[in-house]
């Protein structure tokens, strides 16, 4: 019999099951080799670090019973963009205290999820509250600072430009020879009772060698 014109007699055909296992290694080849993007790390790490949040928020006690309705995973895509912001379960519910003690009302949302998304869009995300803490204690101690140097500055002025016989001067003068005097009594003081009793102390000691 003649060879078919297209197949020849040396023609091999491949299995089925060959060209499955080649397909399957190639595509494995194919995804081992591929990175995520750094679009998708981030958003990787920030529902790692919103999950975080929410654990961490849901465990604190000041946190509102309504918000254990939902799970830590619930809540995570919610609070993502807080996370990310270094925001803390305290900061969380500082805002919720906040809202509350601005609107005098006790929030009871019927979906606290929408809620805090909500909440958290009236916020600087960039200032959590206790940031805010930290900057007003970090001014106000450099306020106390520039005052206490104003006023070192103002009183070495003032002792500068007192002259030798002014009143200030002379007073100080006065305290310090009293303090003096005070000090030299004390000791000619205790010199004195110091000598009163050593005599005694002597004379008990010479009877006893006598007896």
């Amino acid at each position: 019999m003649a060879p078919h014109p297209l197949c020849g007699h040396f023609k091999s055909f491949t299995s089925r099951r060959e060209v499955l296992n080649t397909k399957r290694s190639v595509d494995k080849r194919a995804a081992s080799r591929r990175k995520e993007s750094k679009v998708e790390v981030e958003k990787t790490e920030a529902t790692r670090k919103g999950l975080l949040l929410a654990s961490r928020w849901l465990s604190n006690p000041r946190t509102p019973v309504w918000a254990r309705r939902h799970t830590p995973r619930g809540w995570a895509p919610a609070l993502t963009d807080p996370a990310t912001h270094g925001w803390t379960a305290a900061d969380l519910n500082d805002a919720i205290d906040a809202w509350s003690k601005a609107t005098r009302m006790a929030p009871a949302p019927k979906h606290p999820i929408a809620f805090i998304r909500w909440l958290m869009k009236q916020q600087d995300l960039a200032f959590a509250p206790h940031v805010l803490v930290q900057i007003a204690a970090d001014q106000e101690k450099a306020e106390r600072d520039r005052q206490a140097a104003a006023f070192e500055a103002e009183r070495g002025r003032y002792a500068a430009a007192a002259a030798e016989d002014s009143p200030g001067r002379q007073a100080a003068r006065f305290v310090a020879r009293r303090a003096a005097d005070s000090a030299r009594i004390r000791k000619t003081q205790a010199s004195a009772r110091e000598n009163e009793t050593s005599p005694v102390w002597i004379t008990h000691l010479s009877d006893r060698g006598k007896r």
